[in-house]
C-alpha cells in the first residue's frame, strides 16, 4: 500500500488528483485523501510512480522507484 498526503507536492488542499502506476499501468487514481492504492502483487521486479494534478492543472510526478516482489514460502511454480 501507499499513501501521504503530500511527499513535496505543496498542501494537500491544492491535489485535485492522484494516480498510481505500476509498470506504466494505471492501478487506482485518489480524487480525496486518503491517497492510497492497493494492487495483488506479481512476483518479480517492478516499477512504481505516482502522478500528481494540482488545482492549477500543472502535473507533478514522483521518480519511478523499483521494488521486487518475492514468492512465497512454499508456493509452488
Amino acid at each position: 500500500m501507499w499513501g501521504g498526503a503530500g511527499g513535496g507536492t505543496g498542501t494537500g488542499e491544492d491535489m485535485v488528483r492522484v494516480t498510481f502506476l505500476v509498470d506504466g499501468e494505471v492501478v487506482a487514481t485518489c480524487e480525496r485523501p486518503p491517497y492510497r492504492a492497493l494492487w495483488p502483487l506479481t512476483p518479480g521486479t517492478h516499477q512504481a510512480m505516482i502522478a500528481v494534478r494540482r488545482g492549477t492543472g500543472a502535473i507533478w510526478r514522483s521518480e519511478e522507484r523499483a521494488f521486487v516482489v518475492g514468492q512465497r514460502q512454499g508456493a509452488s511454480h
